[in-house]
């Protein structure tokens, strides 16, 4: 497993970049949960999710390519998972973030805890990382890419 800090802090550096435009909100990171909050994860919840959750509770970053927003509300809250698919291939699978475009990410509640994009368009899903942990590493890449204005980049939102 990758260290989840290091990747927080890697977006931490890539977010002191941003804004690239004056009307443009820098990314927010929200404070750890606390032990209250996180017992409403399922206990098939992989570890890395509960690290990350445990040291920044949510990324919030919607003026960054087609924003980003990890963690929070979309993780913790049964409501707002009534649109979304709950199984795939008969795994159930838990809402970890969304993108600012309409579509989710989940991920899968058994190993290999595989994490994918669900189009709010067309239902699909597709598969966008091997586990939470390179998920994050991903969206740091994206951020990466963005500051340095990188048009051929294919990101992981929109």
């Amino acid at each position: 497993m990758k260290d989840i800090n290091s990747i927080l802090q890697r977006l931490r550096i890539s977010g002191a970049y941003l804004p690239l435009f004056d009307w443009d909100e820098p990314p927010s990171f929200s404070p750890g949960l606390n032990a209250d909050d996180s017992y409403r994860l399922p206990k098939t919840a992989p570890e890395d999710l509960r690290i990350f959750l445990s040291l920044c509770g949510e990324i919030s970053a919607a003026d960054i390519h087609n924003g980003y927003f990890i963690g929070g509300e979309a993780t913790l809250n049964p409501s707002v998972w009534s649109a979304l698919p709950s199984k795939h291939d008969s795994i159930p699978l838990l809402p970890i973030g969304s993108d600012g475009g309409g579509n989710a990410f989940l991920i899968k509640l058994s190993d290999p805890h595989l994490v994918y994009k669900w189009n709010h368009e067309s239902g699909e899903l597709q598969q966008v990382a091997e586990s939470f942990s390179d998920f994050l590493e991903r969206i740091a890449t994206d951020w990466e890419h963005y500051i340095d204005d990188d048009h051929d980049y294919v990101y992981i939102s929109g």
